[in-house]
């Protein structure tokens, strides 16, 4: 497997013991919130291919149950890296430059108020450095169309504050510009 960005499909299988979910009960490989509880966790995707281990920690979990059991088939996309000679993938670990991460949070603060659909968990994640499990093979992973338009609604929404920042501010500005080119012709006058 090549380090760096993939894209995998195949089946969850334990790495250690399994988890119980903290409100059900029930026992599985992962569930959505595992990493804070078990921060150890992780587990196994497996394929014709073989195996590699997951490390799902800031990963984030599209399903409908917030559950991975034993068994269940899985599309990743994540960051294949060495750990200890092992192919792991998960979260690229490196930093990326301030830029982007500002960039990340401003756009994260503007536009992720709101239902955290899946449209929004893939949007605000670093692209760069994304790493998503999704279990629902049958619909997309970005949402449907009620997905789609939420987040338009908040884009249209957040643009429409920018505008409304942008007047304000031209607004003062002209104020103080007509007010020191009234001063300015008084001064002439004199």
């Amino acid at each position: 497997m090549p380090m760096g960005p993939v894209a995998l499909e195949g089946r969850v299988q334990p790495a250690g013991g399994l988890l119980s979910h903290p409100l059900t009960e029930e026992r599985c490989v992962y569930y959505a919130g595992a990493d804070m509880d078990h921060p150890d966790t992780r587990f196994y995707l497996v394929d014709e291919s073989g195996r590699v281990l997951i490390d799902p920690r800031r990963g984030v979990l599209f399903s409908e149950d917030d559950v991975l059991v034993a068994g269940e088939r899985v599309h990743l996309v994540g960051h294949a890296d060495r750990e200890y000679g092992k192919v792991v993938v998960g979260k690229d670990r490196s930093s990326p430059p301030f830029y982007r991460r500002v960039g990340h949070w401003t756009l994260e603060t503007l536009f992720g108020f709101g239902p955290k659909t899946n449209v929004s968990k893939m949007l605000f994640t670093d692209p760069a450095r994304c790493f998503w499990i999704w279990d629902d093979l049958e619909r997309r992973p970005m949402g449907d169309a009620g997905d789609i338009l939420w987040l338009a609604a908040s884009v249209l929404l957040a643009g429409a504050w920018i505008v409304v920042f942008a007047v304000s501010i031209l607004g003062i500005v002209d104020q103080e510009l007509s007010a020191s080119l009234a001063r300015a012709i008084d001064a002439l006058m004199s």
